[in-house]
């Protein structure tokens, strides 16, 4: 929970050139190990949805670099 004055901490690490942007979280996470247990292309489904916003498209690009499929809709 970020106040105020952690604001601006966020666009700072959003524009450095080093970083790495990994469609993630807890869920997506567990999602991702179980596809790689099972081995089977497509056996694993994850479901959520994404702002219309600078970070969606963030997120969304780092899902179609992994190779994910994506369908939105508004």
């Amino acid at each position: 929970m970020a106040k105020p004055e952690h604001v601006p901490l966020y666009d700072e690490l959003v524009n450095r050139t080093d970083v790495e942007f990994i469609a993630g979280g807890a869920g997506k996470n567990s999602i991702r190990a179980a596809q790689w247990m099972l081995q089977t292309p497509g056996a694993t489904v994850y479901i959520g949805s994404i702002g219309d916003d600078a970070n969606g498209r963030r997120l969304k690009e780092a899902a179609e670099k992994a190779g994910k499929y994506w369908q939105l809709s508004h």
